[in-house]
């Protein structure tokens, strides 16, 4: 065997060797982003505890309202209530900035971002009659243009 042939046979082998270690990294960094994207779900709902135990009238008061009957209802709230509604929400626009952001990353599917932008929806109604301007949030501005065209859409 000369010289030429073995050059080869090493050639080969590198070849070979830089083809598996690509395999592997793009294993290892899917395994990552999977990883990432877990603790992202883990954290927004250690997130969504907390606000409820921060918030328990807030939540409350959020989940059960009625908004076929909106208005009336929101007139019953305490003043308490209201407040607690008031920053349980602000806390909620702030996880859905956060979200927002996470999904324009690629961390999130289309199908789970159409329900970032039906808490947006929902959340329309009870911005306005607390007087929430979300302009005035400490909020990434594409997500607050983002909030504005669903309002804007949804005629609010």
């Amino acid at each position: 065997m000369n010289w030429e042939a073995i050059g080869a046979i090493g050639e080969i082998a590198g070849a070979l060797a830089v083809v598996l270690t690509l395999l592997y990294l793009a294993r290892q960094i899917n395994e990552s982003r999977k990883a990432t994207v877990a603790q992202i779900y883990q954290g927004r709902a250690d997130a969504a505890s907390r606000s409820i135990g921060l918030y328990p009238i807030g939540a409350r008061v959020s989940y059960s309202l009625d908004f076929s009957d909106f208005d009336r209802e929101f007139k019953q709230l305490s003043d308490e209530e209201r407040e607690q509604l008031g920053s349980y929400l602000l806390d909620l626009m702030v996880r859905l900035d956060n979200l927002y952001f996470q999904y324009r990353q690629g961390f999130f599917p289309e199908d789970f971002f159409e329900n970032v932008k039906q808490s947006i929806r929902m959340s329309q109604r009870v911005r306005s009659a607390l007087g929430i301007n979300v302009e005035r949030l400490l909020l990434s501005q594409t997500f607050r243009d983002l909030v504005r065209s669903i309002d804007d859409s949804h005629g609010a």
